[in-house]
């Protein structure tokens, strides 16, 4: 009975407002919001998938033990600690894994005078977190573009079209590998950008497409709201746009988020012959960085960090049944302390107190990351491969970085029915001042030198196997 509720509710809405989604290409897990167009009475959809798969990992870590000097502020320590604390996933148990299940409806008409509407609303299950993925209404015309409202993803990842946009399997490090894997400490993600809003509330508008040319613009008010979440004024309150390479708090610390979040992106696809097509995207995103309050020394701190200011290129070409792309992305100092002085480790009362959680010093940025990518299909199947490198400066004299590599293997049984295998390989490197200022935030407030332990990761090596099925409908 709730279902057809859901269903009725749904019309209801999807007369009132109206739909469309740009064309865009996507990785094969993202469902396109309009398939159909027809004059009169709106269309019902239900749709959805799940993929179940097996993962093995031979992990090599490498544990430093560096620690922030108690005397000499900025400086690390004569002496390392003694205790290491292992990462959960520093492992070679074999991993049987339920996936990622979707379930939706959307709805999609044509009224008077060509205005296109709809209305989405996708459910996702997976255990730990199990809730409405996506919800959002449309409105739009052939020749006036596409407004969306609701909890969609912007252009900053809907226009992306780089090599790790050309994978299958469970799509490497956008997959199974953040589970599986943890990178060396500070180490950046080469997905999104710094800042990135996800499927925070927001509204985006697509242009119509002339001459292979769509623009889009999102306006996200606040990237830590979702849905119906009420006004609120304070700060930090969402883990959106943020990276534990840069920035790795406390359970119960603020996090960094940004108000007025904008999201501007450019894409061109073009189809020179009949073999040879082209897909070009370049996307800007900027955010008024919100202040984070931070409690140490017995005190209220009140950082100002630097806005989040970054950009994003993909380009893809295809040759027949061949694909390359190329994406690079930079964060610049986006959500950086604007004073380092306040990170400085430093002793009071007895007790060491940490860098706040920020993996950075004076002479620090948010780090880069570019990757390249090809594609083969051949009958039913479909073979890739995508290669990912990052760097970040922690200040102005060391960096961290890491090489991630990912080969797929897809097979069509029928419509709906896929099997698939993946192979990743990642392989990161921190540096001597990350690991200290990792370790000095992880023993912030303890007092007794033989009671802290070391938890950052120095080196990192590990090669991921996966073999698992797909449906969809």
């Amino acid at each position: 009975m709730g279902k057809w509720c859901l269903v009725c509710c749904l019309v209801a809405v999807a007369q009132i407002y109206v739909v469309a989604e740009p064309t865009a290409k996507k990785p094969a897990n993202e469902k396109t919001a309009v398939e159909q167009k027809t004059v009169g009475k709106p269309n019902i959809k239900f749709y959805g998938g799940a993929e179940g798969f097996v993962s093995f990992v031979s992990p090599k870590y490498t544990y430093s033990k560096k620690d922030m000097d108690d005397t000499n502020v900025g400086a690390i320590a004569a002496n390392d600690i003694e205790k290491v604390t292992k990462t959960d996933k520093d492992t070679s148990t074999p991993r049987a894994v339920g996936g990622e299940a979707a379930i939706g409806v959307k709805v999609n008409g044509t009224a008077s005078h060509g205005i296109e509407y709809g209305a989405v609303i996708e459910l996702d299950a997976m255990k730990g977190d199990t809730g409405v993925d996506k919800m959002y209404v449309l409105v739009g015309r052939k020749n006036a573009g596409v407004l969306q409202i609701g909890n969609v993803k912007g252009p900053e990842a809907v226009f992306l079209c780089g090599g790790q946009q050309l994978i299958g399997g469970t799509l490497g490090v956008d997959g199974t590998v953040p589970s599986d894997v943890d990178a060396a400490t500070g180490v950046i993600s080469p997905l999104h950008v710094v800042g990135y809003t996800n499927k925070a509330t927001k509204i985006v508008y697509y242009s119509p497409r002339v001459w292979g040319l769509q623009a889009g613009v999102a306006f996200t008010p606040s990237t830590s709201h979702v849905g119906h979440d009420k006004r609120d004024r304070s700060s930090g309150t969402s883990k959106l746009g943020n990276d534990e390479g840069l920035y790795a708090p406390k359970k119960d610390a603020q996090r960094p988020s940004g108000r007025t979040s904008l999201s501007f992106g450019l894409n061109h696809k073009h189809e020179w012959t009949k073999k040879i097509r082209t897909e070009f995207a370049a996307v800007y995103l900027c955010e008024n960085t919100r202040k984070i309050t931070l409690k140490y020394a017995d005190a209220d701190h009140s950082i100002t960090l630097r806005k989040a200011k970054a950009y994003h290129v993909t380009v893809t070409v295809f040759y027949g049944d061949l694909g390359i792309g190329f994406g690079y992305l930079n964060n610049g100092k986006s959500r950086l302390p604007k004073n380092y002085s306040e990170f400085n480790t430093t002793t009071v009362n007895g007790a060491q107190h940490g860098n706040g959680g920020f993996i950075a010093e004076e002479g620090a940025n948010a780090g880069s990351a570019w990757n390249i990518g090809v594609q083969y299909k051949y009958n039913d199947w479909t073979f890739a491969a995508v290669f990912h490198k990052s760097q970040r400066k922690v200040n102005a004299s060391q960096k961290t970085k890491g090489n991630m590599l990912t080969l797929t293997a897809d097979y069509k049984v029928c419509e709906g029915l896929g099997l698939f295998a993946e192979f990743d390989y990642i392989q990161t490197k921190s540096c001597e001042k990350a690991c200290a200022l990792r370790n000095a935030f992880a023993n912030d407030g303890v007092a007794v030198a033989g009671d802290r332990k070391a938890v950052a990761i120095e080196k990192q090596k590990c090669p991921v196997y996966a073999v698992g099925v797909k449906v969809s409908f």
